[in-house]
């Protein structure tokens, strides 16, 4: 399977192929005449592309994760990110401290049930640009949940908000009491976001 850097190589020597055999009248067409006939099927080589390319990764979330650490040698978190696809993550035994993901084209999933918390405030920060987020947060866990989209919903505990560049907070009632509690920032453009006890 080509590798996107090769697949756009392909794509653009082709038009220009095409352009240049325009140009040296090798064949009547028109520049715009070749974009006005041509352009769809860039799209139905594209869409082709990123299907084969999803069929044939097939990853699971373990080989996107990188662990991040600090200059002296600590774990400070972990890194989700991916271009495309949806990010199911349970975090059942798993430090959230410095859990970071970022998610272009998909929906986030992420259950904070079982997660294990370090002392003091544990940082999560989620993003994505094409899809919701959605994050599951258990009973005893004191939470202060910050979100942002521009198109969407946005829901956090028994707060709601829509329309267009939309900002929103909530914290448990025993947050700023708690020895270990969590603080989550939630970013979006396109999609829901959702934050409750489940």
């Amino acid at each position: 399977m080509f590798r996107r850097k090769e697949f756009w190589g392909i794509i653009m020597l082709i038009i220009g192929v095409l352009l240049l055999l325009s140009n040296l009248d090798f064949i009547d067409y028109s520049i715009q005449r070749i974009i006005h006939d041509f352009w769809p099927a860039l799209l139905v080589i594209v869409g082709i592309y990123l299907i084969v390319r999803a069929l044939s990764k097939k990853e699971d979330t373990d080989n996107l994760v990188i662990n991040i650490t600090s200059s002296d040698g600590n774990r400070v978190g972990k890194k989700y990110s991916q271009a495309f696809g949806d990010l199911k993550l349970e975090t059942r035994d798993m430090e959230v401290d410095g859990l970071d993901t970022s998610i272009t084209f998909g929906d986030t999933f992420i259950s904070l049930v079982g997660a294990k918390l370090n002392p003091g405030i544990n940082y999560v920060s989620l993003s994505s640009s094409f899809g919701d987020i959605t994050v599951i947060i258990p009973e005893r866990m004191e939470v202060l949940a910050a979100a942002s989209n521009t198109f969407g919903d946005l829901h956090i505990l028994d707060k709601m908000v829509d329309g267009l560049s939309n900002h929103l907070s909530a914290q448990t009632a025993g947050y700023s009491a708690a020895e270990s509690k969590v603080n989550i920032r939630a970013n979006g453009v396109f999609g829901d976001i959702r934050i409750y006890r489940g």
